[in-house]
């Protein structure tokens, strides 16, 4: 069935075809030409012969014989002159004389025959036929079952072959009749055998067709293999434009430098061949590393899923360099292009020639598909990879030292196709990242459970804030030195039925994500001005609350005016407004963007809180550099302080650091007797955390203040009673 396919094969043998076609077609018309020739001779030949027998006949016999003619001038009928019988009107001997001069004219055979009423046949009395001998042959009748008899029964001229003597002759036979109309006999005469024609044409024939078999295969022979010979190079480059088209490099295209079509066929496929290269590098290849791309990346996936068998189980890993912004801003573009070149080529060297080419998939993102590689061998590849790649890189007299994130999937254990592999090592990519930096995650379905977690949160997050169906909690913070309500935080909480609550590090993230974390911080804005307006007409005094805001929302080119707007709608006095931000912030924005975002917050009236410090960026230059009003220390630094000696002696620095820089020092994380106790000495302006109150309503609040001034008065008059009992006397 392969062969059948080949075009050489089959124009050859449509050629063929035609080419016998042609032969069968004339020599079948050669034959018809001869057979209708050979029939319209011996039609001219018996009308030529029945022509001269009637003009002989009346010639001979005129006072006996009358011959009438058709318009053609053939006899159709002799009528006798009287009523005497045939047989009488002459001697037989003159009857014999006649035929014998009709059959040397006619080069053939005359008969005559005379009508017998009794036994209803014709009976011949005057013959040409002789035996070897010259002796008459046996008598002859023509009676009912001969070709003629019915024709020359009814009176009417019969032309067409009859039997004699066992074979067949071409005759004419003309009814005689008595002046009335009753028949007397028949005048039959004959050009010949037709057997000898027949055979003749036979032969002819014979000799037609295997004339016409040797020029077939004659023309089959020397015409089919010149015809191959010419179309050989077609299946050849057939065969090549599909590997052209599967994507293969280095092809030879073949008849190159021919004059004929197949040699401009071939050149077109050279350029052809040509084109796809410079498009392969164009639509495949990454321009600033010379790796692949992300579509580079797509088809080798799709190459890898659509084999037939996995007799190899392969790895797809996603790797991203961690913090790569920081480097580019802190080193320059050069630098940064520089360094994503330099990955290209050590994942280049890595990677060997047995596995696709590497990918650059996103700007700080690198992609890379091992074969062969089962899980006993990936944890070895992996630490391999990643000291490889890890290592400081020095460029031009400056050393960039920096880590990298991956994110891992086992082929095929872990997706079913290129789509799902793209998507479950995008998600272990972010678990990596989400360990911190350097981290490795391999995919787990857990990811995906949390993948999908994370989508049905969302969708519910939006349809929650369309509803208004969340709530602003708050958390008060006690001061340390006028033993009182320092501030509070607002924190914002997701209820769910029965009374349960989405923890915040859960969606908070979410709505970062998704892009929902501007309006979730707008609405708690919104939201926490409003309450606190109510506090205000209730008479219910509160220092401050402290407002947590996104990197997100401080991008936004409005904030400023955003935050004005709140504060002027609910009518809330700006210095009651802390705005915390993190130490995110000084790595994702410009230091003059900052800022400049800061002195317009400065100028509608608010504070600048910074949130968790020490856990971050952590640098001390942007303390002097940035206009902040307040540090919050994260609670990791509150966690055993009253033990950990190192602690106490950073926590009693960054204290006096920040009384240096006129900052207030709120301590998070606060939740036992002895850590409140050494925090109180610290010289820290407030503690907020679980030992004195815990995040609760609006409605709350205000008996949650007394609770707190109640536990700092006893703390400052009775000296020795345990902080823990003055709190369980609260409630």
């Amino acid at each position: 069935m392969t062969a059948l396919r080949s075009l050489s094969l089959r124009a050859t043998m449509l050629l063929l075809g035609f080419v016998s076609g042609g032969i069968a077609l004339m020599a079948g018309l050669s034959y018809r030409d001869l057979r209708d020739y050979t029939a319209e001779n011996s039609l001219m030949r018996i009308e030529r012969a029945a022509k001269a027998a009637a003009s002989l006949t009346e010639a001979r016999f005129p006072d006996a014989f009358l011959v009438e003619r058709t318009d053609k001038d053939l006899p159709a009928l002799v009528r006798l002159k009287g009523s005497e019988p045939l047989i009488s009107r002459a001697e037989p001997a003159a009857f014999d004389r006649l035929v014998k001069e009709i059959g040397r004219i006619n080069n053939g055979a005359a008969n005559v025959f005379a009508w017998n009423a009794t036994t209803q046949a014709f009976d011949r009395f005057a013959t040409t036929f002789r035996r070897p001998d010259g002796s008459l042959p046996p008598a002859f009748s023509i009676g009912a079952g001969h070709p003629a008899y019915g024709s020359i029964r009814d009176a009417k001229v019969f032309t067409g072959d009859v039997p004699v003597m066992g074979r067949m002759r071409y005759a004419y036979l003309t009814p005689i009749v008595f002046s009335g109309g009753e028949l007397a006999g028949l005048l039959a005469i004959d050009v010949g055998w037709s057997d000898d024609l027949v055979t003749g044409q036979e032969r002819l024939k014979e000799r037609i067709f295997i004339a016409s078999l040797l020029i077939l295969a004659i023309a089959t022979t020397i015409g089919g293999l010149l015809h191959w010979r010419m179309l050989a190079p077609i299946p050849a480059l057939a065969r090549v434009a599909h590997r052209i088209g599967a994507g293969e490099q280095g092809i030879s295209v073949p008849g190159l430098g021919r004059a004929d079509e197949v040699g401009h066929l071939a050149e077109g496929l050279e350029r052809t061949n040509q084109l796809y290269h410079e498009l392969e590098i164009l639509a495949f290849s990454d321009p600033l590393t010379g790796l692949g791309n992300r579509a580079h990346l797509r088809r080798e996936l799709k190459r890898t899923f659509a084999r037939e068998a996995w007799t190899q189980v392969s790895a797809l890993i996603l790797i991203n360099i961690d913090q790569f912004r920081g480097i580019n801003e802190g080193f320059g573009a050069t630098i940064g292009d520089r360094l994503l070149i330099e990955i290209g080529d050590r994942l280049k060297a890595w990677s060997g020639p047995d596995n696709p080419r590497p990918a650059r998939t996103g700007s700080d993102e690198f992609a890379l598909i091992l074969r062969d590689c089962p899980p006993e061998r990936l944890d070895h590849a992996l630490d391999d990879l990643r000291d490889r790649l890890s290592r400081p890189w020095a460029f031009d007299g400056t050393i960039v030292e920096f880590t990298v994130g991956f994110g891992v999937v086992s082929l095929p254990a872990h997706a079913a196709n290129a789509d799902e592999a793209e998507r479950n090592v995008q998600l272990a990519l972010r678990a990596a990242k989400a360990r911190g930096k350097g981290n490795v995650s391999v995919f787990d379905p857990t990811l995906d459970a949390r993948a999908k977690r994370e989508h049905d949160l969302s969708i519910a997050l939006r349809e929650a804030l369309q509803r208004n169906e969340l709530t602003v909690h708050f958390q008060l913070q006690a001061s340390t030195t006028a033993r009182d309500i320092f501030g509070l935080e607002a924190l914002v909480r997701w209820p769910q039925g029965g009374g349960s609550m989405i923890p915040p590090g859960e969606f908070i993230p979410i709505a970062e994500a998704n892009g929902l974390i501007v309006e979730l911080g707008s609405w708690v804005l919104d939201e926490t001005c409003r309450v606190i307006r109510q506090w205000l007409d209730s008479a219910i005094l509160v220092p401050h609350v402290s407002i947590n805001v996104s990197p997100a929302q401080l991008w936004q080119p409005n904030f400023v005016e955003t935050v004005k707007e709140t504060l002027e709608r609910h009518r809330i006095p700006p210095r009651m407004i802390y705005l915390e931000v993190t130490e995110g912030l000084f790595v994702n924005f410009s230091e003059e963007r900052i800022q400049s975002i800061f002195a317009g917050l400065h100028a509608v009236g608010v504070k600048i809180a910074l949130d968790d410090f020490g856990t971050g960026y952590s640098s001390l230059g942007y303390l002097h550099r940035v206009h902040l009003d307040q540090i919050k220390i994260d609670r990791s630094f509150a966690v055993d302080i009253d033990k950990d000696r190192a602690k106490q002696r950073l926590l009693k620095g960054i204290t006096a650091l920040a009384a240096g820089l006129k900052l207030e020092v709120i301590v998070e994380g606060a939740e036992t007797e002895a850590e409140t106790r050494f925090l109180m000495r610290t010289g820290c302006n407030a503690i907020q955390g679980y030992f004195f109150a815990r995040p609760c309503s609006a409605l709350l609040v205000p008996q949650e203040i007394e609770n707190v001034r109640r536990m700092l008065g006893l703390l400052n008059f009775e000296d020795n009673t345990p902080l823990s009992k003055a709190k369980r006397s609260t409630g």
